[in-house]
């Protein structure tokens, strides 16, 4: 009950590490390095807002089985091609 009260949203997460892997990705690439992408594990159970926020600040997600639910953010993730892995 108490360890809940405390627990900071998923999109604070996903701000967090978006926002150090594109630091960390600028510092690669100006040594030459190969940068990495964020690609979270989202959509397959868990609050709709997680497709949505990373739909935001992701270059693509792996699962989104939840999207079906949700016409309009569907309709978002077509429309810019936002990567998707999904497997049967």
């Amino acid at each position: 009950e108490g360890v809940a009260k405390l627990t900071p949203p998923y999109a604070y997460y996903s701000w967090y590490i978006y926002a150090n892997l594109w630091t960390l990705n600028r510092l690669r690439e100006q040594r030459g390095l190969n940068t990495f992408t964020y690609r979270p594990h989202a959509g397959e159970a868990g609050d709709p807002e997680h497709l949505a926020v990373c739909y935001l600040l992701a270059h693509g997600i792996n699962h989104g089985l939840n999207l079906r639910k949700l016409p309009a953010l569907q309709y978002l993730y077509y429309i810019t091609q936002t990567a998707m892995a999904m497997s049967p």
